[in-house]
């Protein structure tokens, strides 16, 4: 079930956690930091933090809720100095409605690591095997040997994640499903979509998964240095065709972009001010993106209020207090 509540901007110094509302800059509240500067933040998702006591080949990982607080110690993680990036935690580990899992992808390879909360230790799980057989590229340009999941997201019960290829046009979109006694199985679909040129040789442009009321989204935003220049949503269909879908009205939920944790939607409360709408926390800056998906409009928000000169990415954060 969605939150209706609405997520708050954050940010840490060395003595605390500063929540900023989105919908009012003056308004914060501050939560004491639990020594972030000594840990690895994995991420924060679900209003729980990921957090890790670091070591050269082995972490000491826990998950900890700054609102109850509560704390849960995880089996020491031996990844062999195994570089990670992204990370996806299923849902609050409290929760009576599923088991709580933690995925956490390389950033090198196409594996990961899978914990499931009451396991004894962790099960690494590796899928460039699974990969080359399938060939799901065709003759679209791809370097196996550097691939790696990017963007994954958890919805309706199982993982998704694209693959990177030199194509801008193609999106791979990969289906990691759990099966009994840890295995996996995993299916690659190939996806066309629209193609922007890029406006100047500093455009780049990151893209996001996440999934709200049964419907699988992708948000592509380009930038150029820190300013974000467009913004495109699609869904994606099950046609033959295989095409994404450009999303052009979605009135009851917003969505919430950083650099840092996947992407999220909630449900709006005012739908025809705050329908969607897509925020996007940058780095080096003062204020979020906010995207019209209807009149296609991109604006800045106020500034925040009193944000320090030093101070860590902006990142959002939807507190879980039950």
């Amino acid at each position: 079930m969605e939150e209706e509540r609405k997520p708050w901007l954050q940010y840490s110094t060395s003595k605390a956690l500063k929540n900023h509302s989105i919908s009012d800059p003056t308004e914060f509240y501050s939560i004491r930091n639990p020594n972030l500067g000594a840990l690895k933040l994995r991420t924060i998702q679900h209003g729980w933090y990921l957090l890790e006591h670091m070591s050269h080949d082995v972490s000491k990982p826990f998950l900890w809720n700054p609102h109850n607080p509560k704390k849960f110690n995880l089996p020491p993680l031996k990844h062999n100095g195994t570089k990670f990036g992204n990370c996806i935690l299923t849902s609050p580990p409290t929760t009576n409605d599923e088991t709580c899992s933690i995925y956490l992808f390389s950033s090198h390879s196409l594996s990961m690591f899978y914990y499931q909360l009451g396991d004894k230790q962790w099960t690494k799980v590796c899928f460039y095997n699974e990969i080359v057989r399938l060939r799901p590229f065709h003759f679209h340009p791809f370097d196996e040997s550097r691939a790696s999941f990017d963007n994954p997201v958890y919805f309706n019960g199982c993982l998704y994640a694209g693959i990177r290829t030199t194509d801008t046009s193609l999106f791979i979109l990969a289906l990691i499903e759990k099966l009994q006694t840890n295995g996996f199985k995993i299916n690659c679909t190939p996806y066309h979509m629209f193609k922007r040129r890029p406006t100047s040789s500093f455009e780049q442009y990151t893209t996001h998964l996440l999934g709200s009321n049964n419907v699988l989204f992708l948000i592509q935003i380009f930038h150029s240095k820190d300013k974000v220049t467009a913004v495109f949503v699609y869904k994606f269909s099950h046609d033959r065709n295989r095409m994404l879908e450009k999303v052009d009205s979605i009135k009851d939920r917003m969505f919430f972009i950083s650099s840092l944790d996947p992407a999220f939607a909630c449900q709006t409360i005012n739908p025809e001010t705050e329908g969607g709408r897509i925020y996007i926390a940058r780095k080096n800056c003062n204020f979020v993106y906010i995207y019209n998906i209807e009149d296609k409009s991109l604006v800045i928000s106020q500034p925040l209020s009193n944000l320090p000169k030093k101070r860590s990415y902006l990142r959002w954060f939807l507190p879980d207090t039950g």
